[in-house]
């Protein structure tokens, strides 16, 4: 599914990952997926208890992500962090809804 994750020492790279996903830059967000993509679908997959159903909220995760990261402040918090509070709401969405029927991306 994604590459070895990133080390703790690596963590910081996230973040300058992130101002660059917030310039625009694909690759940046590609790493960040390859960095942290077995996380988020593993939070997922615990919340909906579904595997095609994770699969589905793990790129909408980081759709949500291109989107907000030029928001993003690294004071604020950590970008795993970030992601997993994004892929728990998604999560929660997902079931309270009984799919994707109502729920805003």
């Amino acid at each position: 599914m994604a590459a070895p994750e990133l080390a703790v020492s690596e963590v910081p790279q996230l973040a300058a990952l992130m101002a660059q996903v917030a310039a625009g830059d694909h690759a940046a967000l590609a790493k960040i997926y390859d960095a942290t993509s077995r996380i988020v679908y593993g939070l997922a997959l615990r919340i909906v208890a579904e595997p095609a159903s994770a699969e589905e909220i793990a790129p909408d995760v980081y759709r949500k992500v291109w989107r907000a990261a030029p928001r993003y402040r690294p004071p604020r918090g950590r970008v795993k962090a970030r992601l997993g509070q994004l892929a728990r709401a998604r999560g929660r969405a997902w079931r309270r809804g009984g799919g994707w029927r109502g729920v805003p991306v």
